[in-house]
């Protein structure tokens, strides 16, 4: 009787056996496993960086670099993943990984560069948020505002300090045009990051309207149209190069400790 049920505890256990090594086999066949390594501009590997995955709008994992800045994780075939990549001393990173299907265990490297954000590092711009005259923000600037809403939302020891300014310093009274130049472009500046849920703690905007930067941006494209007048130019003379226009907008990034 004992020798009866030792061969069939036996015969079980090797069924099982079999099941989970075939299982096993099955899997490493259908997962891809994702090797990232993280780095700083230059070159510094970066331990602790936190790492998350994310399936649509669902987080699947979290996870931090190692010592020697590398992560890794496994990945179901078939599907598009979204990693985003998290510091509070560097610019906020995202990469989309897309696995698809696989008949056999594949890695999937990804080489992740961070740009440092240090406190009182300015924002590079680099277009008009207003053009002379004007205190709608650009269409073409929305973009770069929005990137600094981005790195807002998704490190939360960021701020921000904006200064914007009037298209010429305000020196008497009559430059009482300017004063309300500057304040509006304060205005709009203030609505632009709230319309982007950005909490008003999380930001500052102020107006200097003694002293504009200097230029940086050419003009806009003269009109086609010449005036009579303009075309009495006398003989050999150099037309005026056009001055460069500044950018009306300053930011400057503040992390706490």
């Amino acid at each position: 009787m004992s020798i009866r049920i030792l061969t069939r505890i036996s015969i079980s256990f090797i069924a099982l056996l079999f099941i989970t090594t075939n299982a096993g086999a099955q899997l490493s066949k259908a997962v891809g496993l994702l090797k990232g390594d993280v780095v700083s501009s230059d070159g510094t590997t970066l331990p602790g960086i936190s790492f998350s995955i994310f399936k649509g709008v669902d987080k699947l994992t979290s996870t931090k670099s190692n010592s020697d800045g590398k992560v890794s994780t496994i990945l179901q075939p078939n599907a598009t993943y979204r990693v985003a990549v998290t510091s509070s001393g560097y610019m906020y990173h995202e990469d989309t990984l897309q696995i698809p299907s696989l008949s056999a265990y594949q890695e999937f490297p990804l080489h992740i560069v961070l740009t440092p954000l240090r406190d009182g590092q300015p924002f590079d711009l680099p277009l008009q948020v207003f053009v002379p005259k004007s205190s709608d923000i650009s269409s073409a600037a929305m973009p770069e505002l929005g990137k600094i809403a981005n790195e807002l939302k998704h490190n939360q020891k960021l701020s921000v300090a904006v200064t914007v300014y009037p298209d010429a310093p305000v020196v008497t009274k009559k430059d009482a045009a300017q004063q309300k130049l500057a304040s509006a472009r304060e205005t709009a500046i203030q609505s632009y990051f709230l319309g982007k849920s950005i909490s008003s703690d999380r930001f500052s905007v102020e107006s200097i309207t003694t002293t504009i930067p200097p230029g940086r941006f050419a003009p806009p494209p003269a009109s086609t149209q010449t005036s009579a007048k303009s075309k009495k130019k006398k003989k050999g003379a150099t037309p005026a190069a056009p001055s460069l226009i500044p950018q009306y907008v300053e930011v400057v990034a503040h992390v706490a400790q």
